[in-house]
């Protein structure tokens, strides 16, 4: 190994499972600064050797993606030179000499029919809500129609959030949830069908 390469990988733990998981809805939680933003980004690196791989990163404010330290900076960090990063106009990351992509983007007008029309015809191999609380479930339901992309590796939702007890998300993960407000060792990452 040089002194310019080096190794990116998942922290064992959170991480570790979030990139890992093959299942096609995944929701992970947890404290600030534990890393979910990069584990979003780092669970895409087998899919994007795919030219066909399309991928959606989503806030619910466009300064949140463009913010230091933000979505488009780990882009930058995680995959250096092997991509493309375009922060002006509609901010996505290409893949350097493969043809994958990823759209960096904001949802403010959450209602069903503007949520509809901004994502008419799009066709995406994997989403990512992040901070899902800040999407309302017409929103979320309504861009999860546009999971049927046409890589090898699709049909992926990702979702990462810091909880709150009045949120429908709380009552989407409901079984997984113990009487504590914290997930249940017994059934962390047992997959369901919703």
């Amino acid at each position: 190994m040089t002194d310019t390469q080096k190794i990116i990988q998942p922290q064992a733990g959170f991480q570790e499972k979030f990139v890992r998981s093959n299942v096609d809805v995944v929701i992970g939680g947890g404290v600030l600064n534990c890393g979910k933003t990069f584990a979003s980004i780092l669970s895409i690196a087998e899919a994007s050797l795919d030219p066909r791989f399309r991928a959606v990163f989503l806030r619910n404010n466009l300064g949140d993606l463009k913010s230091g330290g933000g979505i488009l900076d780990e882009f930058k960090n995680i995959y250096g030179k092997s991509v493309n990063v375009v922060e002006s106009g509609d901010p996505h990351v290409d893949w350097v000499g493969i043809g994958s992509r990823a759209d960096v983007t904001h949802v403010s007008d959450q209602s069903r029919e503007k949520v509809r029309q901004r994502f008419k015809g799009r066709q995406y191999d994997y989403i990512y809500f992040d901070e899902m609380t800040g999407f309302t479930w017409e929103c979320f339901t309504e861009v999860c129609t546009r999971n049927r992309g046409t890589a090898s590796w699709t049909g992926k939702i990702r979702g990462t959030t810091n909880p709150e007890r009045d949120h429908w998300l709380r009552i989407f993960l409901d079984w997984y949830i113990g009487i504590d407000g914290f997930i249940r060792e017994d059934r962390e990452g047992v997959v369901r069908y919703f």
